[in-house]
């Protein structure tokens, strides 16, 4: 096998991507090309061709120490930058950086993307899209309310979200294992996994929800609330399950709404929904629920006098459509006796044609 050389030369490439192991240090490229992405983890990281322009820019380079100068120059070459982990030392060497701070004096009109960086003060305008790990701190939805495009994510679950209503309007936000109590309202698409706490929910082009329970709302629902101040009220059982789970006590205006693993205890709090998706969720039944376009159930379980059984068709009363019910008729966990008409666990059932309006 050849070894790679000291100089690579790729003056026709215009889309480059140098992976982790791919041992180049030094490359020369096309004065203009569309994409350059460089992946390092080794101390002694590729050096960053000379270019005039390029459409993508991606650096994943952890021991790659550029400078806010060196980032600015950078950014006026690209029409969009990604950094993942590209850490900055400011004073100390031996004490890694991965504050968003490091993309600061970039010009507000340059497209900044950042991963795996840390939230410890307003992000900088120039950055459009970030992911962040909070890693079980408080997070201040101030320090993001320009972001367009953010997805936060705590492994530990402990993170709080300071002022959610902030969060409003975002082209595209996920939100993973964090605390949130309040309204999210005007979102093109919002993602919400594993969190927990108390949520309305209005006006949102895309819904994705797991793991949470939606419930009817015993507060006003007006700002942000303390799950923590039990008052001996009759929310107090709602107060303590949002400790563990997230409550959902409103789902407004919303476009494409799909809920996978979560429980239902009251349909009344969705409103004007277009389209709803249930996979593997739990409810009680379909009685309340309010008029939909299209309604599609995959592994649901409903609620009788024996426990938990499969949603089934014949089982469970048609609600209101404006097209088509898609009922999805399953064992999943339950003990009772296989109806013949029941079938394998992924197997969706179409069993009602258009309605007559």
């Amino acid at each position: 096998m050849r070894p790679v050389p000291e100089l690579l030369h790729l003056t026709n490439a215009i889309d480059i991507a140098l992976g982790y192991g791919s041992k180049v240090r030094q490359f020369t490229c096309a004065p203009r090309i569309e994409r350059l992405v460089i992946r390092d983890a080794t101390g002694t990281p590729p050096c960053i061709p000379k270019f005039e322009h390029a459409q993508v820019v991606c650096l994943a380079l952890p021991h790659l120490h550029l400078t806010s100068e060196q980032l600015v120059d950078l950014s006026t070459r690209v029409d969009k930058l990604v950094l993942r982990r590209l850490l900055r030392v400011p004073d100390d060497a031996d004490s890694p950086h991965t504050s968003t701070s490091v993309v600061r004096g970039i010009p507000d009109h340059a497209h900044v993307c950042l991963d795996c960086f840390e939230i410890d003060e307003p992000v900088p305008p120039c950055v459009k899209e970030l992911k962040a790990l909070v890693e079980g701190s408080a997070v201040q939805g101030r320090f993001v309310s320009h972001v367009p495009r953010l997805s936060l994510k705590d492994k530990c679950g402990h993170a709080r979200i300071n002022d959610v209503h902030l969060l409003s309007g975002r082209k595209v936000l996920q939100l993973t294992q964090v605390l949130l109590e309040g309204e999210l309202a005007s979102c093109e698409q919002l993602s919400l996994c594993g969190c927990r706490g108390r949520l309305g929910l209005t006006s949102i082009g895309s819904l994705d929800l797991n793991g949470a329970v939606v419930t009817t709302d015993d507060d006003n629902g007006d700002g942000d609330n303390n799950i923590d101040s039990g008052d001996g009220s009759d929310d107090s059982d709602n107060r303590a399950l949002a400790e563990t789970k997230l409550l959902i006590t409103r789902v407004h205006h919303v476009t494409l709404c799909r809920l996978e693993e979560c429980v239902i205890h009251e349909f009344g709090c969705f409103q004007d929904v277009q389209h709803l998706t249930l996979k593997e969720c739990k409810f009680e039944d379909l009685a309340s629920f309010p008029p939909v376009h299209v309604l599609v159930l995959r592994n649901c379980e409903t609620m009788d006098e024996d426990g938990w059984c499969p949603a089934r068709p014949h089982e469970t009363r048609q609600p209101r459509t404006d097209t088509i019910v898609l009922e999805n008729a399953t064992t999943t966990t339950n003990t009772r006796q296989r109806d013949p008409f029941v079938g394998a666990r992924d197997l969706l059932l179409l069993f009602f044609s258009l309605l007559v309006t």
